[in-house]
């Protein structure tokens, strides 16, 4: 029998579906190598990286908040305040800018401030989890588990899959001397993935012997 050849359609149609797959792979791979860079540079110097990021974009308040961000781990407090409280004129409701600013305070040791500025942006957007945590931690610091645990969980039902909530309720806990709940939630940030901690976890292995001294 004599076989068909294939038709000068459908032989065009496949250089122009190889072609389409090799511009594909090649954007694929330009994209990720501009990630990659991008992320290095973010790691080396990332006041530096938001600079740049900012004078291109302006009017970005993700970016300026990452600015602001930058400042405070670098302990610029200053700029980082400065910059936050620009932003919130021009984006009062941003949660992000509160709780970035609500840090700064508290790294200055204005911890009233800090608490005002946390509250601020729970009244501007009650769904931001870190807005909970934050109070949750000071609330600790006080001496007040109850309320802290309020705001841990809190912060947990609006982001169920992140263990910060849960890491902060077992620290909260444990210097409250509730070993048993700290261990609780401690086994429940663990199981959410949390990032290793030495300092938390040889707290957590004192509650385990202290549980145990006392149950014997």
């Amino acid at each position: 029998m004599r076989q068909e050849r294939p038709g000068r359609f459908s032989v065009l149609a496949d250089r122009r579906i190889f072609a389409f797959s090799a511009a594909a792979v090649l954007l694929i791979l330009l994209l990720g190598a501009v990630f990659f860079y991008n992320n290095c540079r973010l790691r080396a110097d990332p006041v530096r990286f938001y600079e740049r990021m900012v004078a291109r974009s302006p009017g970005s308040t993700r970016l300026r908040v990452g600015l602001a961000q930058a400042y405070l781990d670098q302990e610029r407090l200053k700029e980082a305040e400065a910059l936050l409280i620009d932003v919130l004129k021009k984006d009062p409701q941003g949660a992000a800018a509160y709780n970035v600013l609500g840090s700064v305070y508290y790294r200055m040791n204005r911890k009233a401030d800090a608490e005002a500025t946390w509250h601020n942006g729970l009244s501007s957007d009650a769904s931001f989890p870190g807005l909970y945590t934050n109070l949750g931690a000071l609330e600790a610091e006080k001496g007040d588990l109850g309320e802290a645990l309020f705001f841990f969980k809190e912060a947990a039902k609006r982001d169920p899959t992140s263990p910060d909530p849960y890491k902060n309720a077992a620290l909260a806990c444990y210097n409250a001397g509730q070993y048993h709940e700290a261990l609780s939630y401690w086994e429940r940030a663990q199981e959410l993935g949390m990032r290793e901690d030495p300092l938390l976890a040889g707290m957590m292995e004192k509650a385990r012997r202290q549980i145990a001294v006392t149950d014997m």
